[in-house]
């Protein structure tokens, strides 16, 4: 967030925030992953949807 110009003060907010929730990095503190997912690459493809209507996807191919 500093690198995009933002205020300490919104640094200092989200900080303490992510920390209060467990969500901040730290390397001591190991990230715990409970699912595993497999993508098959060869079947993904450029599309685009909209917000009201997502299941109307168009692939860009």
């Amino acid at each position: 967030m500093r690198l995009t110009g933002r205020d300490e003060d919104a640094l200092a907010l989200v900080e303490a925030y992510a920390r209060e929730q467990g969500m901040w990095f730290t390397p001591e503190n190991e990230p715990v992953f409970s699912d595993r997912l497999e993508l098959d690459m060869s079947k993904v493809v450029p599309s685009l949807a909209g917000p009201k209507r997502p299941q109307d996807r168009v692939a860009l191919l």
